[in-house]
């Protein structure tokens, strides 16, 4: 891996009295896995007590050091507050947090907006304050010093290094990454003792006391009459803002936008094609395999749209090139098959001398796209009926229905009934259900001591009903900003755009989009049952009718028939999952398993898991973590 492609963690440092007589500098390169110098060019602060390092490819990094003060803030901030903006107008983003911090204390977030990470180290109060922005998409992680103070990064592996945190793997985040489908969810981490911050959460870090809160939450409005001409103005007039946000001072020659072909990139390119002066590059992945390409419906967009259309077709070749760089790019074990087709795009790109990218990210979550929404709102319809009837009729005699393989009938009933009594949030996660039912027969007994199966439900629960007041369609869009979202599509884009040496911006997760899809009535995100519905019927004018019809689909990658027995991945993943058995984190039957009934039916089953180990393995090996159980980490690449 090249340095400029390993340069992914950018912040680190610690605010605290540092044990021993080791030299700040020479903690800070060990926690940012290289020794710092002048090429590298970072911005530092560095004393015993309040130590920062940020990185030259930080985005929008700044640091400001003032009597006992130090202020760091990074990503794409901007203020509301007039003063603070000319303040940063003038002097720089840090400045301008400084000067709000005086003015504001832990009111200064009010006046601060977009995509940012905040770090306050306050050596007169004795207290350091730590932030991110409302949807996550700048990240931090933390650690609670032993004696006092904090140690944070913008990765857990950053925070894991510094010797007064360690870097064991925790049983429990191994666990919560099988649970959520191979990723970690905050606040947990896979490392012990490091804590991940939500999206819109700040913490004040007082000695060894850490005090959370959520300084934003989504402003979620009651159903109620509205004028639908005027929700479709404003609509467009969040989406135009935050277009205009994400494209503000790029050199139109070098902006890009992901195009897939889908409603939300589709929709972000074309308002990107409204404010450039010349034919927008959008650029699209393919791949040889049926049922997976979608370059027609991207091309479909790109000529409504007259955009300057390029595609990169993504080989079998191209994923064994790129895997082990991917695996090793993430400060966690992350596994989503589609890192690869987001990487090669980007990294096309900036062989086409792109320098950023605009992406679609969010509208599913915001508007109601995905379909396991559509599916649990079809389960939540089921409480509407009186529980008297359900109780006294309506599973009686679906209890009486005959149980025959025949009958589909009552066996469709009986499932239906048996998820519908499933309470939100667990309901979402059923099939991870069978993980804690069955952990015994799959982690290795070591591992099972230190657990808590039911950790992964307690995340689940606290984002769920954390707004005091909203319907289930938003409660739901809360829960997808998070899990779905901030601990899974950003975390995605973002390292693998980093990794091409590509800025990205997010334009649907603008502040202003985020609250006018929460101003939207709950009745009219699933109006009919219909995904997507309101966004549909607003676009119908904008989007060619293609792009309305088409399934969602997105960069996936065709695990399948590339997973085939005999093809040169499966080779590869199979050598990988033999190292996997040696460090005893599966139960010994379990791997054997999976293997033995993929080759078996190779074509009936889920390749999900075997690429889901194999990333397991690339990561824990690119980490240099010999075996999981006993073991710290030595070294990230």
């Amino acid at each position: 891996m090249s340095s400029s492609e390993a340069n992914l963690w950018d912040v680190g440092g610690w605010f605290g009295t540092l044990a021993g007589n080791e030299p700040p500098q020479l903690t800070l390169s060990r926690m940012m896995g290289e020794m710092l110098g002048p090429s590298e060019a970072p911005l530092t602060h560095l004393d015993q007590t309040a130590s920062i390092y940020l990185s030259s490819g930080t985005p929008g990094r700044d640091l400001a050091v003032a009597p006992g003060l130090c202020v760091a803030i990074f990503g794409f901030p901007w203020w509301s507050d007039p003063d603070l903006c000319g303040i940063a107008a003038r002097l720089g983003h840090a400045r301008a947090a400084v000067a709000a911090y005086h003015r504001f204390g832990r009111k200064l977030f009010d006046h601060l907006h977009g995509p940012f990470g905040l770090v306050v180290l306050d050596g007169l109060r004795a207290e350091a304050l730590l932030a991110i922005d409302r949807v996550g998409i700048q990240p931090l992680a933390y650690a609670l010093k032993p004696g006092g103070g904090v140690v944070f990064g913008t990765s857990a592996a950053v925070v894991a290094r510094h010797r007064a945190v360690g870097a064991q793997i925790s049983p429990q985040g191994l666990f919560n990454y099988l649970f959520f489908s191979y990723r970690v969810p905050a606040p947990d981490s896979i490392f012990a003792n490091v804590d991940k911050l939500l999206p819109g959460q700040a913490i004040l870090v007082r000695s060894d006391r850490v005090e959370p809160w959520f300084y934003w939450q989504m402003p979620f409005a009651r159903d109620r009459a509205v004028d639908r001409r005027e929700l479709a103005a404003a609509l467009f007039g969040s989406l135009r803002t935050g277009v205009k946000r994400a494209v503000d001072g790029a050199d139109w020659d070098r902006l890009g936008t992901f195009l897939s072909g889908g409603l939300d990139s589709s929709t972000i390119t074309g308002l990107v094609a409204e404010l450039s002066p010349s034919a927008v590059k959008a650029f699209t992945i393919g791949f040889d395999s049926p049922g997976y390409d979608e370059r027609e419906y991207a091309k479909i967009a790109a000529r409504h749209f007259r955009v300057d259309h390029r595609i990169y077709e993504v080989t079998p070749a191209d994923v064994l090139d790129s895997i082990p760089r991917i695996a090793a790019a993430y400060d966690e074990p992350f596994a989503n098959a589609s890192a690869v087709p987001v990487y090669y795009c980007a990294h096309f790109a900036k062989s086409q001398g792109i320098d950023r990218l605009i992406a679609g990210d969010g509208g599913d979550e915001l508007f109601a796209g995905n379909a396991g929404h559509l599916r649990m709102k079809i389960f939540e319809l089921y409480d509407i009926l009186p529980l008297a009837a359900r109780r006294a009729l309506i599973e009686p005699v679906v209890a009486c229905l005959p149980r025959g393989e025949w009958n589909l009938l009552g066996h469709k009933a009986r499932r239906y009934i048996e998820q519908a009594k499933i309470p939100m949030p667990e309901r979402v996660f059923g099939n991870s259900r069978e993980l804690i039912a069955r952990a015994s027969a799959i982690l290795h007994p070591d591992w099972l001591e230190s657990i808590d199966v039911e950790r992964p439900i307690e995340i689940l629960r606290e984002v769920y009903w954390r707004p005091v007041e909203a319907a289930f369609e938003q409660r739901f869009h809360q829960m997808e900003l998070q899990v779905i979202l901030a601990d899974n599509d950003l975390r995605k884009v973002n390292r693998m755009c980093a990794l091409a040496g590509v800025e990205v911006r997010y334009p649907m997760l603008d502040e202003a989009v985020c609250e006018f899809s929460a101003s939207i009535p709950p009745k009219l995100l699933l109006e009919g049952l219909r995904l997507r519905a309101f966004f549909k019927k607003t676009m119908m004018d904008f989007l060619p009718a293609a792009t309305l019809k088409k399934r969602k689909h997105g960069f996936g990658l065709p695990l399948g028939p590339w997973l085939e027995p005999g093809s040169a991945i499966l080779d590869f993943a199979l050598d990988c999952l033999g190292s996997l058995r040696q460090r005893e984190i599966f139960a010994s039957s379990y791997i054997e398993g999976v293997i033995e009934r993929h080759l078996a039916n190779p074509e009936e089953l889920n390749a999900d898991p075997i690429w889901e180990m194999m990333l397991l393995e690339l990561w824990l090996s690119s980490h240099g973590i010999s075996t999981a159980r006993t073991s710290q980490l030595v070294q990230v690449s």
